[in-house]
């Protein structure tokens, strides 16, 4: 099994996250609960449902008193054991047993442990950080849970968060030998992730066995920001490819680091020896850091001239300039986004991006037509609507945004950021066509879950005022 999302789940069941939002917000977090435990019955893996559930039985904590708290602990506890008992057999009956539980006893770290078990088990690791964070917040002053969150974080490929548990526990216990294990882990997690060495050769990677060099790549990753301390790792690479010129690793690495101290000429040099060699030829990640580091090269040089700018803001060559290194910064981003639509034509997440940076040119009809290639992607579908929706307001096309924008919305259950930008966006195209009570009710969707967002506030205010001063 796989963790998943709100976008992998069958469209009909989105209409229930809907609905299970809706009975949260109304004080009904019981339902809710059932809701999602329905949903997550077919879709255990999908870690966005469980996190509303997590939610709903968070606010359902909140309401009830601490003796019919203390009852429920007490008689959930056979069930938990009950559970606990299938882990092994089926992880995933456990689980959901486990979940049970929390539906009547929400504050059972029992429980909430048995699913982080169960969930690392099945390889639904975002699943178990969800369940120990929610133990972590229960049993504030547990370094033992601190731990459990820490390893569960490394399962998840969230190293940097796992150091930081580590760190937790070292200050409290600075002889812990199991935070130091941690620490270990989380930092060799961390260094492979930026290094992405994982996709490299099982020589390189067996290196990594030894104690001392987890020990070195901690240390590495502490140090990451410290230029003294990553010229110094320079200087070491250097020595080493003078004695394995052919290894692809040490190429790599330098780059990297020539490219953190902002040496994008020496950083380019050391990727594009690296990509000579027999193994970096048809190594698409190399290709990628070439362009990454070019895109940081130049981005770089149009950062210094703006700052240039705002010491002489009369300076009309100054001005020329920066206009002139915009203009090639945009050229070159273009560029390598339809180079890599030619070449991969039915990766409809490049099409997006190439989509996003026409629309941000003007160029809205090539831009529509990325647009509405990508969103039948189950990743980028929403961006793909909301930006389609965008595209055909600037071309005054308002009906068409609409119908891009309600289907937007409609698929997005849960009230996220991205929800709010497409009502948003929705109740503005509303306001363009002169329709304000459909561009009110959109707003006042807004005002209702954030009202700190954007200037909804405002235009909630204005309504209201109008109307008082239309009465009167």
């Amino acid at each position: 099994m796989a963790e998943s999302t709100l976008q992998d789940l069958d469209p009909r069941l989105l209409k229930q996250i809907e609905n299970a939002e809706k009975a949260i917000s109304s004080g009904n977090p019981t339902y809710a609960i059932e809701i999602c435990m329905g949903v997550l019955h077919r879709n255990p893996g999908c870690t966005d449902v469980r996190r509303l559930m997590r939610k709903a039985q968070r606010k359902l904590a909140a309401s009830v008193s601490k003796g019919a708290a203390f009852f429920s602990k007490v008689s959930s506890l056979p069930a938990v054991l009950k559970a606990s008992k299938l882990a092994k057999k089926d992880p995933a009956a456990a689980m959901e047993g486990a979940e049970k539980v929390l539906g009547g006893d929400p504050t059972n770290t029992q429980a909430l442990e048995l699913v982080a078990k169960c969930a690392t088990e099945l390889g639904f690791f975002e699943a178990a950080v969800d369940a120990l964070e929610t133990v972590r917040a229960i049993k504030p002053d547990d370094m033992n849970a601190v731990i459990a969150l820490g390893y569960a974080l490394v399962d998840a490929g969230r190293g940097a968060e796992a150091v930081k548990c580590g760190d937790i526990v070292l200050q409290k216990n600075p002889g812990s030998g199991e935070a130091q294990d941690l620490v270990r882990k989380a930092a060799v997690a961390v260094t492979m992730k930026k290094g992405d060495w994982e996709n490299q050769d099982a020589s390189f990677r067996d290196k990594l066995r030894d104690a001392d060099e987890a020990a070195k790549l901690e240390q590495q990753s502490r140090v990451a920001n410290d230029a003294e301390s990553i010229a110094q790792m320079i200087e070491d690479l250097k020595l080493k490819v003078e004695k394995e010129p052919d290894n692809i690793n040490y190429w790599r690495e330098m780059g990297k680091y020539y490219r953190t101290l902002g040496k994008y000429d020496e950083a380019l040099e050391a990727i594009n020896k690296a990509r000579e060699l027999p193994m970096g030829r048809g190594d698409t990640t190399l290709e990628k850091s070439v362009v990454d580091i070019t895109l940081d090269k130049m981005g770089k040089q149009l950062e210094n001239l703006k700052e240039k700018l705002e010491k002489n803001p009369d300076d009309d060559a100054l001005k020329a300039k920066v206009e002139s290194s915009a203009k090639e910064l945009i050229s070159f981003r273009m560029q390598q986004a339809k180079s890599l639509v030619d070449k991969y034509p039915n990766d409809l997440n490049y099409r997006y991006n190439l989509g996003v940076l026409l629309a941000q040119d003007n160029q809205y009809d090539a831009a529509i037509r990325e647009f509405q290639m990508s969103r039948t992607n189950p990743k980028v579908r929403l961006g793909a609507l909301l930006n389609l929706g965008r595209a055909y307001v600037n071309k005054r096309f308002y009906d068409l945004a609409v119908e891009q924008l309600q289907t937007a919305k409609s698929e997005t259950p849960i009230m996220s950021d991205q929800k709010k930008e497409i009502i948003y966006e929705l109740a503005s195209c509303y306001e363009k066509m002169k329709q304000e009570d459909k561009a009110i009710a959109e707003y006042k969707i807004i005002y209702a879950n954030d009202i700190a967002y954007r200037d909804v506030a405002q235009k909630i205010d204005d309504f209201y005022t109008k109307k008082q001063q239309a009465n009167d």
